[in-house]
C-alpha cells in the first residue's frame, strides 16, 4: 500500500488532485493494523488528497477517510442500501475511539 502511495504525483487523476501525504499514507496504516485480521478490500487515494480504506462486511461496507493532515474525518457504514455516515475528526492518537465506533457500526451491520 505504502509504496504505491508514495509514488503518486500531484495531478495523478488529471485533475489537479493533491497526492497522498506522508501523514494520511500513516494514519491509513495505523488503522490497517488495529484490526490485523480484517483487511481492506480496497486501498485508493483521495480526489481531495488522502487515502480511502474500503472494508466489507457481507452485503454491508465501511468506509474511512484519511486526509492529508493526518485526521480521520469521515467514517461510514452502510446497512444494506442505506448509508449511514458520521463525520468525525480524529488525529491519529485516537484512533482507539474510532475503531470502537466501528466495532458498534459493524455489529449493527452484521444484525441487520
Amino acid at each position: 500500500m505504502e509504496t504505491e502511495l508514495h509514488y503518486l504525483s500531484e495531478g495523478w487523476d488529471s485533475y489537479n488532485a493533491p497526492k497522498p501525504a506522508n501523514a494520511a499514507i500513516n494514519a491509513a496504516s495505523n488503522f490497517i493494523s488495529l484490526f490485523p485480521l480484517f483487511k481492506p478490500i480496497q486501498i485508493s487515494p483521495c480526489a481531495d488528497g488522502g487515502v480511502t480504506l474500503l472494508y466489507s462486511l457481507g452485503k454491508n461496507n465501511i468506509l474511512i477517510d484519511c486526509y492529508n493532515s493526518g485526521e480521520i474525518i469521515s467514517a461510514s457504514w452502510q446497512e444494506q442500501s442505506i448509508p449511514v455516515t458520521e463525520e468525525i475528526t480524529l488525529k491519529v492518537s485516537k484512533l482507539t475511539e474510532l475503531s470502537k465506533w466501528l466495532l458498534e457500526g459493524s455489529t449493527k451491520c452484521a444484525t441487520a
